[in-house]
C-alpha cells in the first residue's frame, strides 16, 4: 500500500524489489512500535514519553 501511494505521487520514483522491502520493514517498525506504545504494560510507554522530545 505504501510503495503504491508513492508510485502514484511520485513520476521519478520506480520500485524496486529491494525499494518494496525496505518500505515493509519501515512500515512494520512503525506498527510495531505503535502497538507496544497501545498496550496496558506502563514500561514502553514510560520509556517513550522520558526519550521523545516535548
Amino acid at each position: 500500500m505504501m510503495v503504491k501511494l508513492v508510485q502514484e505521487r511520485s513520476r521519478w520514483w520506480i520500485a524496486s524489489t529491494v525499494d518494496r522491502r525496505i518500505a515493509g520493514l519501515l512500515v512494520d517498525g512503525a506498527i510495531s512500535v505503535v502497538q507496544e506504545l497501545g498496550t496496558e504494560e506502563p514500561e514502553p510507554r514510560r520509556d517513550f514519553e522520558t526519550s521523545a522530545p516535548a
